[in-house]
């Protein structure tokens, strides 16, 4: 007998057309769920992630009354993660411009060529939808946008390659890196990225953490006497994180001298 309530179901937002499919071997308890989550803007957070997802914002935007959801397809527990696949595949639901599925579905499993076969098979000889046009202007205008978008980060990177020289021999001088920004009117970790991360003759320099850059400087200010909670108002930074730069991530080597008597 065949389970009405298995199988794939969608969730559309009426106001901008945009779709979230899922899988369920209890649909309507699913759903249920969803709304629970939506309801109490705790849609996307998980033991990994803290922060709510594109779906709960939409919600929060355009209210609960925006949303409808039904059955796509009832079908074989067995076969859930292939048509949820095929389903977030077709209608492109894992693009934000169409859709709030974070994933290709599947638990985030790759399209298999057999699917894709299946997909192309099925639309070979279909006659498109006004609708189906505009979502797919959208899908090809988003990846031309994010292209967009990467070129012009990678701009931004080299916008003031031409002051590198000048800043290293400031920074040669001893000056910081805020000082040499307030002299330039710009960030002082625009200053560090340029005379250490977008250096050509350098090997790439992994930033593993958030101050790195500023440890020379919290360095000096305290052999000056300065205390960590003075350097920490000075930066507006916890005087705890100050201390735990110098003490636990980055503890100045001293060479000490074996001497003979």
């Amino acid at each position: 007998m065949k389970n009405k309530n298995r199988g794939i179901y969608i969730i559309v937002n009426q106001v901008n057309g945009k779709l979230y499919i899922g899988q369920s071997r209890n649909i309507k308890l699913r759903w249920e769920n969803h709304l629970t989550l939506l309801r109490n803007n705790r849609h996307g957070i998980t033991k990994t992630n803290k922060k709510t997802d594109h779906l709960q914002s939409s919600f929060n935007k355009h209210g609960e009354d925006a949303f409808i959801w039904k059955i796509l397809e009832n079908c074989k527990e067995e076969k859930l993660k292939e048509r949820e696949i095929y389903y977030i595949y077709h209608y492109q639901s894992f693009n934000p411009l169409c859709g709030y599925n974070k994933t290709l579905g599947g638990e985030g499993h790759k399209i298999s060529d057999e699917i894709k076969e299946k997909l192309s098979k099925a639309n070979t000889g279909k006659k498109r939808t006004p609708e189906q046009n505009e979502r797919n202007r959208l899908i090809h205008l988003g990846k031309k946008l994010l292209i967009e978008s990467v070129k012009k980060r990678s701009q931004t990177n080299m916008k003031y390659k031409h002051l590198e020289k000048e800043w290293r021999e400031l920074k040669n001088q001893g000056l910081s890196y805020m000082k040499i920004a307030k002299i330039y009117n710009i960030s002082d970790r625009t200053i560090w990225s340029y005379l250490n991360k977008y250096i050509p003759e350098k090997k790439i320099i992994h930033v593993k953490r958030k101050f790195d850059y500023l440890v020379e400087d919290w360095r000096r200010l305290f052999k000056e006497g300065i205390s960590y909670r003075e350097i920490g108002r000075k930066y507006n930074t916890n005087h705890m994180t100050i201390r735990y730069y110098l003490v636990n991530l980055y503890p100045e080597k001293i060479e000490e001298e074996l001497c003979q008597k």
